[in-house]
């Protein structure tokens, strides 16, 4: 019998890739602790796991939030090491409001799945998230649930990027009410300038959108909630105890008094007291 998680998390043959379950601002989050440990450099992949709350750069959880970090263009990797992006330095400097909302704006359409949708339903109305949900279960082959869950985190990422306006309308360059100035972001990396990070040619973009994509799916296929679960500490913690050694750091003192007791009573008493 098949999975129904894998079968929902998982894309089959002619369906669209790279739909996350999780969006913008819980990509933020995780960045916001990157920048903590990071700052304009880079960190080892441990260190930054230990900052989320775990051991090691390893497991489902910690995939899933690379892999929706990487769908953002929010970060860069060397080897072992990790930092920010300029887009992802840009993302969390709170000291420029402005330029903070332009970089979530160039952030979540630099994710293919959602600068498809963006690029849909630009200048009309939103649909319900029911019937969003509709739509990307056919177009990405995902369950009914899953769907719905991908819908709601699209939705909020719009929100979170101030590009739905007061009537309930996408608007790809940001809500007329609340206007932010250009930022153009020079780098190694490429030139971030209104929709989306631009690097090497076209083939080598496709390319790499291509594997953003499959890493997504794969992220979230062993379990399509895997953030909304913790960042868990390895059962092998130093601060972890088994009952057998907890049991075995424990002294007792005992104090009898044996007064009045006859010499062969005392005898069996130690002798019961050696066998314990």
């Amino acid at each position: 019998m098949t999975d129904r998680t894998e079968t929902a998390a998982i894309p089959r043959q002619g369906y669209k890739k790279g739909l996350p379950l999780a969006g913008l601002a819980t990509a933020e989050e995780a960045a916001v602790e990157l920048w903590k440990i990071a700052r304009l450099g880079m960190t080892s992949n441990d260190a930054y796991a230990v900052q989320l709350g775990a051991t090691k750069a390893s497991g489902g959880a910690w995939r899933a939030r690379i892999a929706v970090l990487r769908g953002f263009k929010l970060i860069k990797t060397e080897g072992d090491k990790i930092g920010l992006s300029p887009l992802g330095q840009a993302l969390v400097n709170s000291s420029d409001p402005a330029g903070q909302v332009t970089a979530r704006r160039t952030a979540l359409q630099s994710l293919r799945s959602y600068a498809d949708l963006v690029a849909t339903f630009d200048g009309t109305e939103l649909p319900e998230e029911s019937v969003l949900a509709t739509r990307l279960q056919f177009e990405y082959g995902k369950e009914a649930d899953v769907a719905l869950k991908a819908a709601r985190a699209f939705v909020e990422s719009l929100r979170h990027a101030e590009m739905i306006d007061g009537a309930n309308v996408v608007r790809s360059s940001g809500n007329p009410a609340v206007m932010s100035p250009k930022v153009e972001l020079g780098s190694g990396d490429g030139v971030i300038s209104g929709k989306a990070l631009t690097v090497g040619s076209s083939g080598e973009v496709q390319a790499d959108e291509d594997a953003t994509a499959a890493e997504l799916d794969q992220a979230f296929a062993a379990d399509a909630s895997i953030l909304d679960e913790h960042l868990t500490r390895d059962p092998g913690d130093v601060g972890h105890v088994s009952s057998n050694s907890a049991n075995s750091s424990v002294a007792l003192s005992v104090t009898l008094d044996l007064s009045n007791f006859r010499a062969d009573e005392v005898v069996q008493i130690l002798n019961a007291l050696k066998g314990m």
